[in-house]
């Protein structure tokens, strides 16, 4: 796997994720350029996910961890749209939508019952129930999705140096 593997999965029944929209949980927070382009500023605040959640992992925060993965496929989506959306007005009202057109123009290539898998593991993160078989799937499949969007792998060069207050 390209993601790091985790040595010891500690499952946390208090969530450190922040259910209100407040940018400096997230960690690409202070790390992105405001001038860059869109297409390049989502690149960089998806693989910034994999980083943090990568760094989560190995904290044994293993909800943190599927939550920044989760933001990382997400934004790849988005990216991915961004990219088409020019040919042929492509546009998604959610995530499942996005995964929807991406999986119908070929750039996904999984069935929509992963996409369901990465989903309900999200939820489950959320409300602190995450097993470790679930926790492990969800990542063999989000690594596949971020292969396949070109997210992963990349060298470690190609991001800002330090990391975000929150990593």
């Amino acid at each position: 796997m390209w993601l790091v593997p985790c040595h010891a999965l500690i499952l946390h029944s208090a969530i450190l994720i922040s259910v209100e929209i407040n940018y400096s949980y997230m960690p690409h927070f202070g790390l992105i350029d405001d001038t860059l382009d869109p297409e390049e500023a989502a690149l960089l605040r998806a693989r910034l996910h994999v980083r943090g959640a990568n760094a989560r992992m190995n904290r044994g925060q293993t909800a943190d961890a599927i939550a920044a993965l989760y933001d990382a496929f997400s934004t790849a989506m988005d990216l991915h749209l961004l990219r088409i959306s020019d040919r042929d007005g492509s546009k998604a009202a959610d995530d499942r939508e996005a995964f929807a057109i991406l999986s119908h123009v070929g750039i996904l290539d999984a069935p929509m019952d992963e996409f369901a898998v990465l989903e309900k593991t999200l939820d489950e993160a959320i409300a602190g129930r995450t097993s470790e078989g679930s926790f492990l799937r969800f990542l063999s499949i989000v690594e596949h999705m971020l292969i396949r969007l070109g997210i992963v792998p990349f060298p470690e060069a190609t991001l800002p140096e330090g990391e975000s207050v929150t990593t």
